[in-house]
């Protein structure tokens, strides 16, 4: 039985109790052997409207050829435009007590408008060319919020890291 979760960087920790040896600290390396993963890190403290902190996630796995896999945001303010940046590396860039969690250079990908419910849909569809076995990608949610802290108008969603896979 696996207990007590933690991600660091490209790797599970957790304890776990195989029957015979007792319990164990084990490591899971994420993302090897060329599979896809699409994992949450970092915190961005930089909330907007109420309180509200925006979450990413994605839909789907970044497999080569999935031509539906997107980038949610949830928790967001309704009825508002947000984007997603993207680049190649990650950061913890402070920006008073917002944090930007992707590195430059960065591209952002067309604006959606979340819905009355705080959730919005960024498509990325992920090309089928084996050359991109292993691409590490990083993206974080800017939501346009008049009570958001960056800028006095976004606030940022925490970071969710991507590896293309198969």
């Amino acid at each position: 039985m696996a207990q007590s979760l933690v991600v660091v960087a490209d790797r599970l920790f957790f304890r776990a109790d195989d029957g015979v040896l007792g319990s164990e600290l084990w490591v899971l390396q994420l993302g090897a052997g060329g599979q896809a993963l699409a994992v949450a890190y970092g915190q961005s403290a930089c909330p907007g409207t109420g309180g509200l902190l925006p979450r990413i996630a994605s839909r789907g796995l970044p497999v080569l050829g999935n031509a539906a896999f997107a980038i949610d945001v949830t928790d967001a303010r309704s009825l508002s435009p947000a984007l997603v940046a993207l680049g190649l590396a990650p950061a913890a860039n402070s920006f008073g007590s917002c944090r930007l969690l992707v590195a430059q250079p960065f591209v952002c990908l067309p604006a959606v408008v979340t819905d009355a419910a705080g959730f919005a849909r960024t498509p990325v569809p992920i090309p089928a060319n084996p050359v991109h076995t292993g691409l590490q990608m990083f993206a974080q949610y800017a939501v346009f919020d008049p009570a958001g802290r960056l800028l006095q108008g976004l606030s940022l969603s925490d970071g969710l890291r991507l590896q293309l896979g198969l």
